[in-house]
């Protein structure tokens, strides 16, 4: 029974070390994948009220969504293989929007405006948009922690008498 814990013991750590960090840690390129998703989560519930009310929002978060197309999905295919079969992409899609309303808290639709020509003339590419939303401080909340190192397996060998 000894060993047989032992034997557990051992599994259990080796599978705790090789297990993909992604749930755990974000890593460069998905953290700017969630940069950009939070940017454009903000700048999409900006629309949902600033559209009508202002046609320069109205034009620029067009220009956005047109040039930023590729990079948007980019972003968004970057992230579901970050949380892929860890099931916190949900629980994370789900607090972007309130993330986006506090980021977005005492913003005119004219200061939105602004945001969403900076955006659209950011360059189209996810490290692009990424810089800006960093300069934005835009910052992907829950968690979020870059890596610090690639994981690397552990091996942990019994003595001679199994201990």
């Amino acid at each position: 029974m000894k060993r047989l814990l032992q034997s557990f013991a051992v599994i259990t750590a080796f599978a705790a070390a090789t297990a993909p960090v992604q749930a755990a840690c974000w890593d460069a390129a998905a953290f700017e994948a969630a940069q950009v998703r939070q940017l454009e989560t903000m700048l999409t519930a900006a629309a949902a009220r600033c559209e009508t009310r202002s046609p320069a929002f109205a034009a620029h978060y067009g220009t956005f969504r047109a040039v930023n197309g590729a990079a948007l999905a980019s972003a968004q295919a970057r992230l579901q293989r970050h949380f892929a079969g860890a099931g916190e992409g949900q629980v994370f899609s789900a607090s972007l929007a309130t993330q986006a309303a506090s980021a977005a808290r005492g913003l005119s639709c004219d200061d939105m405006a602004v945001l969403a020509r900076i955006a659209a003339d950011s360059g189209g590419s996810v490290e692009a948009l990424a810089r800006f939303a960093s300069s934005a401080d835009l910052r992907p909340q829950g968690g979020a922690e870059t890596c610090r190192a690639e994981a690397v397996p552990i091996r942990i060998a019994l003595n001679a008498s199994g201990q």
